[in-house]
């Protein structure tokens, strides 16, 4: 059985990562939880290098732009309410202060550039994971979304992709996050790695 057949009846709310047009994507690992009847066990939306890299590229942004009061920055999984029935999550975004308010929903105004550190979604085959991939990143554009920054640690490269299109820059490459900001994935790890 499929683990989209399964959906209705077994898999918790608690599972979803995001909703597309009414359909649940679920966290990476879902299945093997599923299949596995484990009664008690989460799935893993992050690992640990994920999550502390996430926070490193935070904080190293938020020192960056500390005087700036053109921008807030969130970090986690910040929701983002595209229309009904449609949203997703980014993990680290950066709005314009009139896009941007408190509130205890998901943002309805787009950030100007979303981080995304590798895929978290779970998906039977590697052309569901592509298909996906091209559908949230022409999903965030219409949104409204200027940059997207996408992270991939195994291979150790980042994708800047832009509605003109997309370029691939190695770690070790100094990257344009907004205007005179930029990044370099490297020497973020090695600033902050305690080893």
């Amino acid at each position: 059985m499929t683990l989209e057949k399964q959906a209705v009846k077994v898999i918790p709310k608690r599972f979803i990562y995001e909703m597309d047009e009414g359909n649940p994507i679920y966290y990476k690992g879902t299945r093997a939880i599923i299949e596995s009847n484990a009664k008690n066990t989460e799935p893993m939306p992050d690992s640990l290098f994920q999550s502390w890299l996430k926070g490193k590229v935070y904080l190293f942004l938020s020192l960056l732009m500390m005087d700036n009061a053109k921008y807030e920055l969130t970090v986690g999984e910040q929701g983002l309410s595209l229309k009904k029935n449609l949203w997703r999550a980014v993990d680290i975004a950066i709005f314009s202060k009139a896009n941007f308010s408190l509130s205890n929903n998901y943002s309805t105004k787009p950030p100007e550039v979303a981080f995304e550190i590798d895929l978290k979604g779970e998906f039977d085959t590697p052309d569901k994971v592509k298909k996906d991939h091209k559908r949230k990143i022409n999903q965030l554009f219409k949104f409204g979304v200027k940059k997207i920054i996408w992270i991939y640690t195994d291979a150790q490269i980042v994708k800047i992709i832009t509605p003109q299109g997309q370029e691939y820059f190695d770690w070790d490459i100094d990257i344009e996050v907004l205007e005179n900001y930029k990044i370099n994935i490297e020497e973020i790890i090695k600033k902050y790695q305690k080893n």
